[in-house]
Parts: structure tokens; sequence; C-alpha cells
């Protein structure tokens, strides 16, 4: 961490311990490192979705359904295909790799058919 992230760790120590970590003996700065909270700088440069707590979450949620909301009022939410529909935004650190994060398998109404109908075991 001191070779990746020295002003972070720095920072960090003297905000969180009050230490200059260049006078920390290293076993010392290192059991300290750990007990560092994840709003801390270098567990936030090394993991950036940990910048985005519960209100941030929430807050990104109400802004998109507000913009719904007011989009929702318009002539273009009225037409079959609508053009200006809000999309949400989020953040690069939390967009999934599509093909990773499917789970599901696409069925047309005959094939949802044949397996309710097949005898459950």
């Amino acid at each position: 961490m001191s070779r990746d992230y020295p002003d972070q760790l720095e920072a960090d120590f003297q905000q969180f311990y009050n230490l200059d970590i260049a006078e920390v003996p290293r076993a010392r700065a290192a059991r300290l490192l750990a007990q560092l909270p994840s709003e801390s700088r270098v567990f936030r440069t090394m993991r950036p979705e940990l910048n985005w707590g519960w209100q941030e979450t929430l807050l990104n949620k109400m802004w998109y359904d507000l913009e719904l909301l007011v989009w929702s009022k318009t002539e273009d939410a009225t037409k079959k295909h609508p053009r200006y529909k809000p999309m949400p935004y989020v953040p690069d650190f939390l967009k999934l790799n599509a093909k990773e994060s499917r789970e599901y398998e696409a069925h047309d109404l005959d094939d949802i058919k044949s397996i309710l109908t097949k005898p459950r075991v």
C-alpha cells in the first residue's frame, strides 16, 4: 500500500490516527492499515464503488424517478416509440458485464407452456 498509494495512506494515518506514517514501525502500521474505515482514501482509491454509499444510491434513484415523472407528462411519453425517455445514470464501477450477469434464458410462450405442462418430480 505504501508503494501504490503513499499520499492516500499518509493522509489517512494523519486524519484517523493523528500519526506520521514515516515514524510508525512497519508492523504497527500494517495493523493500523487493516483497521482503517471503508471511507478512508486508500480504500476508496482501491475500490471506487465505496465512494457511493446508500445516500448517493438513493439520491441517484430519486433523481431518475423525478426525471421520469416529469417526462411522463410530455407529449413524447404518449408516443409508441418515445425518443427522449430519461435513462438512469449508472457509474462505470457499478456496471456489470452483461454476459457475466445473465442468469436468465429467453423463452417464447410455447416454450413456457411446455415447461409448465411437464410432470413435476
